[in-house]
Formats: C-alpha cells, sequence, structure tokens
C-alpha cells in the first residue's frame, strides 16, 4: 500500500540511453497528472536534441546523468565514481530547487538510493527484466530458461559493480534482489504474467512523438520497426521476409535501397506506423510493443538485447505475437552483446503465420486516474 500524503510537486527522473523509452514513459506520467500537481521532467544532457525537436515545450531540468545502454566500461572506476558524484551533486541541487514531494524514477534503480540519502519519497517505475524475479513462470522452455539465466549472470555482475560503486561513495549496497524487496514499485506493463508481489499496475505507458505517418507510404504493408536503439543489417531482415506479400516499410537501422516494394525512414513514430501495418517485425521493446499489440497488429519479434528478450518472452506468452533465434541470445560480457543470427526460413515461416493470425487481445492503455491515486497515496 501507499502510505504518503498527496503530492503536490512530482520530479520525474528518466534514464536515457540511446534508447528513448525511458524518456518517453517519463512524459507519458507528467501528462497524466493532475492540473493541481506540478512535474518537472529531470532528464540526462544526451537528450537534449530529441527534446527539442519533438517535444519543444516541455519543462525540464538536464543533468550530467552516467548511465546508459551498454557504455559504463567506458570509462575507468575511478571516472565512474567521480562522475556518479558529479550527477549527485546536480539532482541535489535541483531538489533543493523544486523540493519535490515524491521523485518517480524510470526505472529508478539508480535514483532511489540517491533519494534515499537526501530524505525524499521515492518510487521506481518497473518493467521487463527489472521484474523478472517477480515473476511466477509456468513451463518454461529451454530458449525461455537459457535467456532467463542469462539476466541472473549480469544481475550477479552488476551488483559486483554497484557494490565496488557504492562503497567507493560510502553508501551502503545489498543486492538488487533486495532492493526489490524494499523499493516502492509501479509496475508499468501489461502482460500476461503473475508476480510474486501484489504492486500497482500502471500499465504501458504511451507518449506519441515523431512526424506523422507519411502520406507517400503504402497503408497496408509489413513493417520492420527496430526501435531507435538498435544499430542492425536491416537487409537482412528485408532478404528474410518472403518476396510475396505486402510492401515494406522499415524504420530503424542501417539505410536500405529503396524500391517500389521497399520504403525506408530513419525515424517515425510508431503509432503512426501502426496504422499502415498489417504485420511488424520489431526488436521487442517495450516501447514499440504496445503500439502494436494497442491496434492489434501481429509481431514477430527478433530481441538484439536482453531486455528485448525478456520482453519478448512476455509478450509471445501474453499473445502479441511470435519470437524468433532466443536461443541464440548471449552476451560477449556483461553489458555488451553479440547480435544474434537471423534465421531466414524461420522467419519467412513466423511471418506467413502470423498473417493468417487473428489479432491478439488488446492492451490496456495508461491509465491517468490509476497514475492520479498513486500519486495521492490512496490505491491499495
Amino acid at each position: 500500500m501507499v502510505n504518503r500524503q498527496k503530492a503536490r510537486r512530482v520530479a520525474i527522473v528518466a534514464h536515457v540511453g540511446a534508447a528513448k523509452g525511458h524518456l518517453l514513459r517519463a512524459i507519458a506520467i507528467q501528462n497524466s497528472l493532475d492540473e493541481g500537481v506540478e512535474s518537472l521532467l529531470v532528464v540526462p544532457e544526451k537528450s537534449k536534441t530529441f527534446l527539442h525537436t519533438f517535444f519543444p515545450n516541455v519543462s525540464c531540468r538536464f543533468v550530467d546523468w552516467l548511465f546508459s545502454h551498454n557504455n559504463l566500461f567506458d570509462q575507468s572506476l575511478s571516472e565512474v565514481v567521480e562522475h556518479l558524484r558529479r550527477t549527485i551533486t546536480d539532482l541535489e541541487l535541483i531538489f533543493e530547487s523544486f523540493v519535490p514531494d515524491l521523485v518517480v524514477g524510470i526505472p529508478g534503480f539508480q535514483t532511489s538510493s540517491i533519494c534515499r540519502a537526501l530524505g525524499v519519497p521515492h518510487v521506481s517505475v518497473l518493467h521487463g527484466p527489472w521484474l523478472v524475479p517477480e515473476y511466477s513462470f509456468t513451463d518454461l522452455s529451454d530458449e525461455e530458461k537459457a535467456v532467463l539465466t542469462s539476466w541472473d549472470r549480469s544481475v550477479e555482475l552488476t551488483d559486483i559493480l554497484a557494490n565496488i560503486i557504492s562503497s567507493a561513495l560510502g553508501a551502503p549496497y545489498r543486492g538488487y534482489r533486495r532492493w526489490l524487496e524494499e523499493e516502492e514499485v509501479w509496475v508499468a506493463q501489461d502482460f500476461d504474467v503473475s508476480y510474486k508481489t501484489r504492486r500497482p499496475v500502471i500499465g504501458f505507458l504511451q507518449t506519441d512523438f515523431g512526424p506523422a505517418a507519411d502520406r507517400e507510404l503504402p497503408k497496408n504493408c509489413w513493417s520492420v520497426c527496430l526501435g531507435s536503439a538498435v544499430e542492425h543489417a536491416t537487409p537482412t531482415l528485408l532478404a528474410a521476409l518472403p518476396k510475396e506479400g505486402p510492401p515494406r516499410v522499415v524504420v530503424g537501422g542501417l539505410p536500405v535501397k529503396e524500391t517500389e516494394k521497399v520504403r525506408w525512414r530513419q525515424s517515425l513514430a510508431a503509432t503512426s506506423l501502426a496504422k499502415i501495418s498489417s504485420i511488424a517485425v520489431t526488436h521487442a521493446g517495450i516501447g514499440t510493443i504496445p503500439v502494436f499489440a494497442g491496434l492489434q497488429i501481429p509481431q514477430i519479434f527478433v530481441p538484439h538485447d536482453l531486455d528485448q528478450a525478456i520482453n519478448a518472452i512476455l509478450a509471445s506468452r501474453s499473445g502479441f505475437g511470435t519470437s524468433i533465434d532466443l536461443r541464440h541470445w548471449r552476451r560477449r560480457s556483461p553489458f555488451g552483446r553479440i547480435k544474434p543470427p537471423i534465421s531466414v526460413a524461420q522467419l519467412a515461416q513466423r511471418v506467413r503465420m502470423a498473417a493468417r493470425t487473428k489479432p491478439g487481445r488488446k492492451t490496456k492503455t495508461n491509465n491517468k486516474s490509476v497514475v492520479a491515486a498513486l500519486i495521492s497515496g490512496s490505491i491499495n
């Protein structure tokens, strides 16, 4: 149960790497707050260009945030510790100026300890791999077990690194699972999965962004949507698709030669792309899945990282699509990965199956009243 007085000033801290999913979820929460709640978005410097391009009117403060998807080892340990000290100082100055009643961290793993030290109430908005210890899975396949085992190894290595950094900063760290038990968590997903601990579920958080659907794009197409974090050889995916069928629209990844049947866009809002798609080949990003699932577009998941592989498991079990090549997912280091090979035959087969598949269940959208209730501390 949330035991807080109603928050009138809410700071939303988004951890932004190459992908912008956390930032979009932060904006979705900000847009869901009651008019009487004053909010401030706190985001890394690296998101300035994206925000100024697509959300020029969003009120925010920028910090020199260290964490990204896979770049933590680009710096030495001493550089990481010094960088974190600067980030903590930045956040402390922001909180002293804004004086939030509540800090919402997306996902919030790093900011929670800072907020505890500063005495500011904090909640973490988690999804996908962050909640793996909370899931009650049954009848796991060998592929699914392999993915979850990879996650366990990553958490063990992450805990070792986090403990070293925390010790250098003079802050205690007792492991991620212990953190998850003690942290107040909101679940930002709508997958068919049972949780060991009852938590407030706010559903998928979506925010439309980017240009509207291009009028020149075909209305009934197969889309290859790889997300903003993935740099992948899209020609390989296109070659794997059956030659017959409707036109294909490729978004993200490496540029491809456009033809009468193939169109490529560097960026296009998934909400626009879903409106013109009949089948989607996606990387199983947490921001991409719900957009297509909300319109009941069949998806074929080709994950490129651990979080996406776990999302693919959850989405497949929820009837939003089907996964390929999970068995190839493996890491070369705790924060790096080897791109899985794409099975041409398997992908072609799955696309043909998806073309004959009835639409899956509709997802819940972000419920403004639920977010308002959570902010007020009146939900069980």
